[in-house]
């Protein structure tokens, strides 16, 4: 019988916890503040969990900059056996060179994920940050799952284009979620992305952010996509109702679809 998934609200708990009987656990830690020493004693506990095959940490709203990032990240071991990594770091301040850190960890340490959540809400990711972590994204090849918020940063049309080119490498992947508004891309950087995920061979379920008129999933590429089956617009925040009316008809007419949901 497989072992549900532990959370741990507080870094004491985590700490008395018996480490080798630890196989799906999350620390959700955005409860309250936690320093640079309380960051170093995270992740000296992460590394003795040595059976994790799925992981979450959740670190949103801490005021964390790249500094922290490498106390945290830069010392955690290679975990053979995990699959499904989740990072929430919405609410910081990441600027590239903690993407840095991040894109090195999944370089050289998570390459055999299936399942992967990278949470960047509101921090300050450029595009070389973006690119730092595309590098790391491309050697995850046995990805089925991927849902990357990177809404509210400050990536453009090249930051955008190497995360699409890393993806063209995930070629098992089945699922993917993404939220890339409010950054600086502009339409020639959707529709690059766009003939990036329409190369994806396995690709069937995908749901995108939309906040006003972006030109994401409205190449011809994407329109003649024989893969995509399912795809979900989330639109809470397109307020005009003229956006919502645009990005419906142009969904309809990819060609495979089988199913439209608006959220």
């Amino acid at each position: 019988m497989s072992q549900q998934k532990i959370i741990f609200q507080s870094l004491e708990d985590f700490q008395k916890s018996d480490k080798n009987d630890l196989i799906h656990i999350g620390l959700k830690f955005s409860q309250f503040k936690v320093d640079s020493q309380e960051l170093i004693q995270i992740s000296s506990q992460i590394a003795l969990c040595t059976e994790i095959q799925s992981f979450s940490l959740d670190l949103q709203s801490q005021n964390i900059q790249d500094e922290q990032i490498k106390l945290l990240m830069d010392d955690l071991p290679a975990f053979k056996k995990l699959n499904d990594f989740q990072l929430y770091l919405n609410r910081n301040d990441i600027q590239d060179d903690g993407a840095q850190v991040i894109g090195r960890v999944l370089l050289h340490n998570y390459m055999n994920l299936t399942s992967l959540q990278l949470s960047f809400y509101s921090n300050n990711i450029c595009d070389r940050g973006a690119q730092l972590i595309a590098t790391g994204l491309s050697k995850c090849t046995q990805l089925a799952s991927l849902n990357f918020n990177f809404f509210s940063n400050f990536i453009g049309d090249e930051g955008v284009y190497e995360i699409g080119t890393a993806l063209r490498n995930c070629k098992n992947l089945v699922a993917l979620i993404l939220y890339l508004d409010d950054n600086n891309i502009t339409d020639e950087g959707y529709l690059k992305f766009d003939q990036c995920i329409q190369e994806l061979p396995k690709l069937s379920t995908f749901q995108c952010f939309l906040k006003q008129s972006e030109k994401l999933l409205k190449s011809r590429d994407l329109v003649n996509c024989k893969n995509i089956k399912v795809l979900t617009l989330s639109l809470y925040y397109c307020k005009l109702r003229v956006h919502k009316i645009y990005h419906k008809q142009k969904a309809l007419k990819i060609k495979r679809l089988v199913k439209l949901s608006l959220n």
